[in-house]
């Protein structure tokens, strides 16, 4: 290649990489950086059994930023709520979620999944049994888009799960439950996921938090009556099992050095009305700071004698362990370490991680 040739290219790949960090002075994923989106509806993504024994053609919506030239970009998964027995992956509020992400940067997947219905006799329908089936479904989801990626233009190194109500509770199960009988799939694509974004989300079980590997943002009102801040029942219901909520979640993460925040709101709503650009910008922060320098690389045996202090502020020498577990002491990405005894899930779970090798003299 001819020298001004070569110069050619470099400059034009310099300005490329800029218009991929920040767009008119905003910074790609984490504030609004598109004019608008482009959206493909009812896309299908699986053929299930719900429990009438019938069929469900489960399929998405597909927001991308119009005029992207990225070829990855970060997937969000968006599930709605409706307390597994109602609401749509068109509702007013997953549709603006969604649009509002894909204006960032991101690639949205706002999916359906199986609804319950009430039996003969039933009062409530078999709450453990939806959130399997919801479960299985973004499962699911997440292997439809890492077995067709380049079609969509999706990083399946960054994959996150989230959702309002009984689609935050889908979300924070997605990444806790652990394989479910009806999860065997013949697709070589894993379901894991980097992070979750859970809005007025909860779990039913506390054990699942000792094995909790996945960076958590959420947002929740303290006197949520349909589902707990802390502990309490779903709708204020004695007759149904207690559910463990953010505030739980939280504790229980902090406890165990993983990234997570939660934004708590003082009132007895459900829907967090009146603080959805906060959330919003927020859970975009949250995002941009858990992926933002992650790069692979194959060695860092030029990295060594840092204290676990040292690393904090260290962004450019963030490493994605996603292939490369290798010999050494990890940090994630607050300067705190990791257990290198851990499972390679565990080390992956929160995206970016620092390996700090040993020095030899």
């Amino acid at each position: 290649m001819q020298p001004h040739k070569l110069k050619t290219v470099v400059v034009l790949t310099l300005l490329l990489l800029a218009f991929f960090i920040t767009v008119n002075g905003q910074t790609r994923f984490r504030d609004v950086v598109f004019p608008d989106v482009t959206r493909q509806d009812d896309i299908v993504y699986s053929i299930v059994e719900n429990n009438n024994g019938n069929l469900d053609t489960l399929k998405f919506d597909f927001y991308s930023p119009e005029g992207d030239t990225v070829p990855e970009r970060p997937l969000l998964i968006a599930i709605h709520g409706g307390g597994f027995m109602t609401g749509s992956r068109k509702d007013e509020l997953i549709e603006a979620f969604s649009i509002n992400m894909a204006l960032r940067g991101y690639a949205v997947a706002s999916i359906s999944y199986r609804l319950a219905t009430l039996g003969t006799g039933q009062l409530f329908p078999d709450f453990e049994q939806a959130i399997n089936d919801a479960v299985i479904d973004s499962r699911e989801a997440v292997r439809f888009f890492r077995a067709n990626a380049q079609e969509y233009g999706i990083d399946t190194s960054k994959i996150v799960s989230g959702g309002h109500s009984a689609g935050a509770i889908t979300a924070l199960n997605h990444s806790l439950l652990p394989e479910l009988p009806d999860d065997a799939s013949e697709s070589e694509h894993p379901y894991a996921i980097s992070a979750v974004l859970s809005f007025s989300g909860a779990i039913g079980d506390t054990l699942l938090l000792q094995t909790a590997s996945i960076p958590v943002f959420s947002a929740h009102e303290t006197g949520d009556t349909v589902v707990p801040y802390g502990v309490g029942h779903p709708f204020s219901i004695p007759l149904l099992p207690p559910m463990y909520g953010s505030a739980v979640i939280h504790e229980a993460l902090d406890e165990l050095n993983i990234d997570n925040k939660l934004l708590t709101y003082e009132g007895r709503g459900h829907g967090l009305e009146g603080h959805w650009e906060e959330i919003v910008n927020e859970a975009s922060l949250f995002l941009y700071n858990l992926f933002n320098g992650s790069t692979s690389i194959a060695s860092t045996r030029n990295v060594r004698n840092l204290s676990s202090n040292s690393v904090k502020d260290q962004r450019s020498m963030q490493i994605n362990l996603r292939n490369n577990l290798g010999s050494g002491n990890y940090y994630d990405l607050r300067g705190r370490r990791v257990n290198r005894t851990n499972t390679p899930n565990r080390i992956h779970g929160a995206g970016a991680y620092l390996r700090v090798e040993p020095s030899h003299k």
